[in-house]
């Protein structure tokens, strides 16, 4: 009667992983070619699977592409870069037009205070004087005339404040 060693078993012990690997890349490739169904259910909801139900009517969708795994890696790091130089371009185009209304805006800001000031001033003057060719001696503006004068003051602060 012969007696088992245990070395005898080593070898049978170290097959079993590699033979476990080999079972799952066979279903794994079994699983990447099993077919794709669609359909659409009672409820009307679009469904997948990879058997088609008895009751509706399924129609098989080709997932296989055929291509390289490196082929679409190089074909999502192209639209990638499409993608963020895109973003890179919507990112300047809306520094130029925060800049370009920052601009605005310091103009706006600078005219309603000018605006504001020149309303203040006519408001708050007793007379309001118009100049002549005779530098020592103005023109002082009638009642009407100034009434005219603080209405476009005020239509300017309107326009440049609000």
């Amino acid at each position: 009667m012969r007696a088992h060693r245990p070395d005898n078993l080593f070898p049978r012990i170290a097959a079993a992983p590699v033979v476990l690997l080999a079972a799952a890349c066979s279903l794994a490739s079994t699983a990447a070619l099993a077919e794709v169904y669609r359909w659409v259910d009672a409820d009307g909801r679009v469904q997948f699977g990879d058997r088609p139900p008895a009751d509706a009517e399924a129609e098989p969708l080709d997932v296989g592409s055929g291509k390289s795994v490196s082929g679409d890696l190089d074909e999502r790091r192209e639209r990638r870069e499409r993608l963020l130089d895109v973003m890179q371009e919507e990112r300047a185009e809306e520094a130029r037009a925060d800049a370009e209304n920052d601009k605005q805006e310091s103009v706006r800001r600078q005219n309603c205070s000018t605006a504001s000031d020149k309303l203040r001033r006519i408001e708050e003057a007793r007379y309001i004087y118009e100049p002549t060719g005779d530098p020592d001696n103005p023109r002082v503006l009638e009642d009407q005339e100034r009434a005219g004068y603080t209405a476009k003051a005020r239509q300017e602060v309107s326009k440049w404040c609000n």
